[in-house]
């Protein structure tokens, strides 16, 4: 049986902690069993109770917030256990918890494990029950389905969690480390399941019942939401009309580029940029770059700003000139279709003539190890009906709008 850590990140609540403790001595699961306790700065360390008998091992970080997620990259670098579960300091796993949430990562090593979280009145949120039910317990997960892990009752192997590069750290306050570190799990090709038998008891109400104040939970709220907004580039997380760092889009120019028709570069990269959360990568500094020197959205490929790009959700590499009608809204929504058809997509232009392979992020990852023998690994034909060009364009009358016929 693989050795099990549980990871608990805690804040001035002995009470809490005592009944977790006496709750992990009353596991069922056959296995090494420790607990690492990351104190996230209360003013005194919780004590344990000499009747305790699962090994118990506590480390502190200073108070500088509300840190939940440095926490729990605290306790899991303290951690011995192949096997990484983590529970809230305030969450009571039931008997058979460990057990049945390690059981799915005994199989899966790319297994993301959510348990039921039951709250003072016996039930789950509505909003997880009817997204277990949606998605057959997460079987049928997506990509948008990050927004239903939750880190208090969350478990994984231990590679899995140092793979992706645990959670992040910089989040503080309330909420959202979960569903970002969710999302990078996904995008790493990780596996979700909704464990139904991994039970564990939370004696408070769900956050969206401890508020009375709409004018407070909002503002907490809101402030999470911002957080996740810069963090995840999927549009049910941010504005399409607003600019980030990491843009869902990235789409990277063929190194022969500069040998297509006078002004055309510059119109594919003005047609990329009218679509929202796009970026586009140029392989080199062509005279093209300078127009677009002061957007952001613009990159030479080898520049600092190439990490980022890889954290986009999906990546297109041009191999014809081409972007999206203006009026063609559903020719960039076959972009963002292409993890639901495997992550790997073919662009045909109505013409034929294939203009663009789009790969997501899960499957560049998935890449690596899954289709090394070449399953799953063949693309996926779409036809886009798409503007290309094929002769020289006078970008002073395509700025301006005017036809070059109408020019004596």
């Amino acid at each position: 049986m693989p050795s099990v850590s549980v990871v608990v990140p805690y804040f001035e609540n002995q009470e809490g902690f005592n009944r977790l403790l006496e709750a992990l001595d009353a596991q069922t699961y056959s296995g090494r069993l420790e607990c690492i306790v990351a104190d996230d700065g209360s003013t005194q360390p919780p004590l344990i109770p000499e009747r305790i008998e699962t090994p118990v091992r506590i480390v502190r970080q200073e108070n500088r917030g509300f840190r939940a997620a440095a926490a729990r990259n605290l306790g899991a670098a303290a951690a011995s256990g192949e096997i990484l579960a983590f529970i809230d300091g305030d969450t009571v796993p039931r008997p058979d918890y460990v057990s049945s949430a390690v059981a799915p990562v005994k199989k899966d090593p790319l297994a993301v494990v959510v348990g039921t979280r039951l709250h003072s009145d016996g039930q789950e949120p509505r909003w997880l029950h009817e997204a277990w039910q949606a998605t057959d317990d997460l079987l049928d997960a997506d990509d948008s389905s990050w927004r239903f892990i939750i880190s208090a009752v969350l478990t994984c192997s231990r590679a899995f969690f140092e793979r992706v590069g645990g959670f992040d750290a910089t989040i503080v306050g309330y909420g959202g480390e979960d569903w970002e570190f969710a999302w990078r799990c996904w995008n790493a090709g990780a596996q979700f399941i909704h464990q139904p038998s991994a039970i564990a008891d939370h004696p408070e109400n769900d956050w969206g019942a401890r508020h009375e104040d709409k004018e407070q939970a909002y503002a907490q709220k809101n402030v999470e939401t911002r957080a996740l907004a810069r963090r995840v580039t999927h549009p049910l997380a941010r504005p399409s009309q607003a600019f980030f760092e990491v843009p869902d889009t990235v789409v990277l120019f063929p190194a022969d580029y500069s040998t297509w028709p006078a002004g055309v570069a510059d119109a594919v990269i003005i047609g990329w940029l009218a679509q929202s959360d796009t970026h586009v990568v140029l392989p080199g500094e062509g005279e093209e770059a300078g127009l677009f020197a002061a957007d952001p959205r613009v990159k030479i490929k080898g520049s600092d700003d190439m990490k980022l790009m890889e954290r986009a959700r999906f990546q297109m590499r041009l191999s014809a000139p081409v972007h999206p009608e203006a009026e063609d809204t559903q020719g960039f929504v076959l972009v963002r279709d292409t993890e639901g058809l495997g992550g790997n997509v073919v662009l045909k232009n109505h013409n034929g003539r294939t203009v663009a392979q789009v790969t997501s992020a899960r499957f560049r990852a998935l890449a690596t190890t899954h289709y090394q023998s070449g399953e799953g690994a063949i693309p996926a034909e779409v036809t886009a009906r798409w503007q290309e060009y094929e002769e020289p364009i006078r970008l002073e009358g395509f700025f301006a709008g005017w036809d070059e016929s109408d020019v004596h």
